[in-house]
């Protein structure tokens, strides 16, 4: 059985936990479920319940679990395995676009020891991937960071009504341009770094908010957290939209503090933290980006 985990349940970790009791009671199922599909901070959510109830939750029926809309950065993915699945089953991350379909992937016999922490996995079958340079638009080799550009079997014929957005999707050579920033390994495992236009600039550098979010969602107060910017004259100020566990007190001082000590000097979160009851996440558990943006301009 798959359990996909929509808005409702995300809302509430603890009954996400509880799904096989749940299905059993609500749809007279006697199987509980063996296969989770979810979201980053969903499952970063479940992690902390399960943490906070004493591990008192069975979820041994599970054989697989998804991590998909968002990327989750190794770190982050090494906390969930161990301190939910207790090692048992490794997190398997996906990576797809409507335009395109299923793009990169692990296949589904990937256990522990073969997946990457912190990859989509490798391309799926029918597509091929080059990395090109934001700078000389260029491609590169392995372990440098660009353009994930994509040609598939299944690409889209366009745009409803839109031409011009659908001319602009393909560079002269008919690769689909997927707007994220990734890099591939030596054997062909592919990491999403963020989006292109998501990426911060502070002195001269490029910042992926999701790197500072995952040091964010490492300290055991907070629940769920996103990056956003203010505006100055050496570029984007990052400041940290946090919300805090149930029960838990920290001072914004000492969490920008643990933050810059773990992060590099222009990844600093120099426009401080804004505690909020609920970040900004669509149903699928995406951060919502413009809404964060809202709170600090």
């Amino acid at each position: 059985m798959c359990y996909c985990i929509f808005e409702w349940y995300y809302r509430n970790p603890e009954r996400n936990l509880f799904v096989g009791r749940l299905f059993k009671i609500s749809f007279n199922i006697v199987q509980a479920p063996t296969f989770l599909m979810t979201g980053v901070a969903a499952i970063n959510e479940m992690m902390s319940c399960q943490m906070a109830n004493g591990h008192k939750y069975n979820i041994q029926s599970l054989t697989t679990c998804v991590v998909g809309g968002s990327p989750m950065r190794a770190d982050l993915q090494k906390t969930v395995v161990n301190n939910l699945l207790r090692g048992r089953i490794p997190i398997k991350q996906g990576y797809g676009a409507s335009e395109q379909g299923i793009i990169a992937v692990w296949s589904m016999d990937s256990g522990i020891g073969t997946v990457r922490d912190g990859s989509v996995g490798r391309p799926a079958t029918g597509i091929q991937i080059k990395i090109v340079s934001l700078k000389t638009g260029e491609c590169v080799g392995p372990n440098t960071e660009g353009e994930i550009r994509i040609k598939s079997v299944s690409n889209m014929m366009g745009y409803v009504n839109d031409m011009k957005k659908t001319i602009c999707s393909y560079d002269e050579d008919g690769w689909f341009r997927s707007g994220d920033v990734g890099y591939y390994t030596d054997d062909c495992c592919l990491f999403i770094v963020g989006r292109i236009k998501e990426l911060m600039i502070y002195m001269d550098q490029r910042i992926a908010p999701i790197d500072i979010e995952t040091v964010l969602l490492s300290h055991p107060a907070v629940l769920d957290a996103g990056v956003t910017s203010k505006y100055s004259v050496h570029g984007d100020l990052l400041v940290g939209v946090v919300k805090v566990k149930s029960g838990q007190n920290i001072a914004s001082d000492v969490l920008v503090s643990y933050v810059n000590d773990r992060v590099k000097d222009h990844e600093r979160l120099r426009g401080g933290i804004i505690f909020v009851d609920d970040v900004p996440r669509s149903p699928a558990g995406k951060l919502k980006r413009e809404e964060l943006l809202k709170l600090v301009r």
